[in-house]
């Protein structure tokens, strides 16, 4: 077995900057391709007491695929178990301006 969703902190993710990620899309999207996204960054936030591990986000690229649905899309990747994420659309000015064409996300896990 993987890490679980639980389990998840920002060093899990570090590694695999620059490589693209899967995420099946959600029930009504069901018979689509599964999105595949390029992890960017993965950047940390500052932790409370209130919070059992450190808050993260991951933020990713986009390009030639249909833009991601409403709901919880499942990430998909090796060593780790199948995890339903919400990823959101963002702007994100400092790499949009280097490729306009991207679609870009976000994921936070708190």
């Amino acid at each position: 077995m993987g890490v679980t969703l639980a389990e998840l902190t920002a060093d899990h993710f570090s590694p695999l900057i620059g490589e693209t990620l899967t995420f099946e899309r959600p029930a009504p999207a069901a018979g689509s391709e599964p999105a595949r996204m390029k992890l960017l960054e993965v950047k940390r936030h500052k932790a409370s007491v209130a919070i059992r591990r450190e808050p993260f986000s991951l933020f990713f690229a986009m390009k030639h695929q249909e833009p991601l649905g409403d709901g919880l899309h499942r990430f998909v990747h090796p060593g780790f178990e199948p995890s339903d994420l919400l990823i959101s659309r963002v702007t994100a000015p400092k790499y949009e301006a280097l490729d306009p064409e991207g679609m870009y996300y976000e994921a936070v896990f708190g």
